[in-house]
């Protein structure tokens, strides 16, 4: 990560390892284990982001 972020939802995927986050300029990031950025996605500002889930083999799981 290039800058300080304060994230503020995130969900994990057991079956992907995967880990999703979200900072708090609505950035999404896909994020391995180990640590390594898959993808990072910038939204508009006009749609603020409230929460991750993850579908999982038919579970949802989803941040608080």
């Amino acid at each position: 990560f290039d800058k300080l972020s304060i994230f503020s939802h995130g969900a994990w995927s057991d079956s992907c390892a995967l880990l999703g986050l979200v900072d708090d300029k609505n950035t999404i990031y896909i994020v391995k284990p180990s640590g390594l950025e898959i993808t990072k996605i910038q939204t508009k500002k006009s749609a603020s982001v409230v929460g991750v889930f993850i579908f999982d083999n038919g579970d949802v799981k989803n941040s608080f």
